[in-house]
């Protein structure tokens, strides 16, 4: 008996490392859809140029409904805000839509904050994400699309999307309305109480370890740990378990 579990714990073993190699080739592009561990999807916006595996994504859809900034008139202390520049460059661009959702969360005055799903990876992009998104939506509309997804919205007149950074220090937020009139886009601060669309983003590429589990060991402790990409979905009994590397 003990010669066949040992059998089957070595089997599995060898099929997750194959697997894990295999995944841990995976590299991503910009208009990839990313499939995230909870079922979530996303279209990639941006890949780390130092790591291909790492990046943020879009989601397909909007949140349903709009929603304020901050319902109060106060400004909410924390918040990183964006250097405006003239045609706001890429080499200007920063990444602190994840920081400021926290801290928009933590105020517990901000219904935006509240209506993403922030405990499982989603943000409120900030304006240089989402001048990101709207750069890119010619490339990302057509995949968006295949996948179930929609931009529409996002590219109509006059519909305004939130970002999650401040101007200055008041109590106003610069948001992302397209002007057909204009034949461009609009990123103007308006006063936080105002409702608007979100359209969430999310990292990837750190989210996924999976721990080897002995199944004949009375404690049922993690023994290692490895590495593995999100596309990997296949587990086995007792064996494999997804969590943080703690």
């Amino acid at each position: 008996m003990k010669i066949m579990q040992n059998t089957f714990r070595n089997i599995a073993l060898s099929i997750l490392i194959l697997a894990s190699v295999h995944a841990i080739a995976q590299t991503y592009n910009v208009g990839d859809i990313y499939v995230f561990p909870d079922g979530s999807k996303g279209i990639v916006c941006y890949v780390d140029p130092d790591n291909a595996k790492k990046g943020w994504a879009m989601a397909l859809t909007d949140l349903e409904g709009t929603y304020a900034m901050n319902t109060t008139s106060s400004t909410i202390p924390g918040l990183l805000t964006d250097t405006w520049g003239t045609g706001w460059s890429s080499s200007s661009f920063t990444y602190n839509g994840k920081k400021n959702t926290k801290t928009l969360l933590e105020s517990g005055v901000s219904p935006a904050a509240e209506a993403v799903d922030f405990y499982n990876g989603w943000y409120i992009p900030n304006i240089s994400q989402i001048m990101q998104m709207y750069n890119l939506s010619g490339v990302l509309k057509e995949p968006i699309e295949a996948a179930g997804g929609n931009i529409n919205k996002f590219l109509s007149y006059n519909a305004i999307y939130w970002s999650s950074t401040p101007y200055s220090s008041s109590n106003q937020f610069y948001y992302h309305r397209f002007k057909a009139s204009y034949y461009g886009i609009e990123y103007r601060a308006t006063n936080a109480t105002s409702q608007y669309y979100i359209r969430p983003v999310r990292d990837f590429g750190d989210e996924a370890v999976a721990f080897w589990v002995d199944p004949y060991l009375a404690d049922g402790k993690k023994t290692a740990s490895m590495e593995v990409s999100p596309e990997v979905t296949t587990t086995y009994d007792a064996v494999v378990v997804f969590g943080t590397d703690t």
